[in-house]
């Protein structure tokens, strides 16, 4: 955690004792910047470059490492140490610049590495891990000194909670959406995967969504522009109920 950290707050240069010559990352979604604080890195090779800076996900999921560390150690040092890293990736990278609409769904790659699930929309784990993350800031706060904060964590996990039950359940299927976008972005996705030659079944499935979708927005201009849940049917569809933020009925 320490080295993982200490690697976060740097830049995204060559690890200290590893190559000078410059590694090529994936590509960023757009709005995204390598150098950031509090995102965490996602690979450095063994070599000791860094590959990428960091997939979003990542970032609450560190707090989630963080907790159960300390659930199980008691570290206070160590708390007190990384819970300010924590904080900010958190409040000021996931829910700030990876959230420009400010409804509490950042947008950024997900742990599913596929193109439409890296292609800068709203993913289903990210927003869990975000809700989860929230929540176990609010039960590490008081043991990093930061008691007044605690009641912000637990409002804006409570409106998560929210909006995931309401806005990412697809009635229909009986699912979890795997994705939320308007339907100029989810145009812009299958593009992408006609173009790679995803699985035509695949890409029949999302055309059937987007083309209803787009029959709704010319019914009811009021609706253009909007996220629209999309389903894929990756395992992701499970991390409502991992992490204890669907609602019974939906678990």
């Amino acid at each position: 955690l320490l080295t993982l950290a200490d690697w976060s707050r740097r830049t995204n240069g060559p690890w200290p004792g590893g190559p000078t010559a410059p590694v090529v990352p994936p590509p960023e979604p757009s709005g995204h910047r390598a150098r950031v604080p509090g995102r965490i890195v996602h690979e450095i090779s063994t070599v000791g470059a860094v590959y990428n800076a960091g997939n979003l996900v990542e970032t609450p999921l560190f707090v989630r490492a963080l907790y159960h560390y300390f659930q199980a150690t008691g570290d206070r040092r160590l708390l007190r140490d990384l819970y300010p890293l924590c904080k900010e990736g958190v409040l000021g990278y996931v829910l700030a610049e990876c959230d420009p609409d400010g409804d509490l769904c950042a947008s950024g790659r997900s742990i599913v590495e596929t193109a439409d699930m890296h292609s800068g929309l709203e993913t289903l784990d990210i927003a869990c891990y975000t809700w989860e993350a929230l929540t176990f800031l609010a039960q590490l706060a008081p043991h990093a000194n930061d008691v007044p904060a605690v009641r912000d964590y637990l409002d804006r996990a409570r409106r998560l909670a929210d909006l995931i039950n309401r806005e990412w359940w697809m009635e229909e299927e009986g699912l979890f959406a795997d994705l939320r976008g308007a339907t100029a972005e989810m145009a812009a996705v299958m593009e992408g995967l006609r173009h790679r030659q995803g699985d035509p079944a695949a890409i029949a499935d999302l055309e059937r969504q987007l083309a209803r979708h787009q029959q709704q927005e010319a019914d009811d201009p009021s609706l253009a522009g909007r996220d629209w849940p999309w389903l894929r049917r990756h395992w992701i569809g499970v991390v409502p109920m991992e992490v204890g933020v669907a609602e019974p009925e939906k678990a």
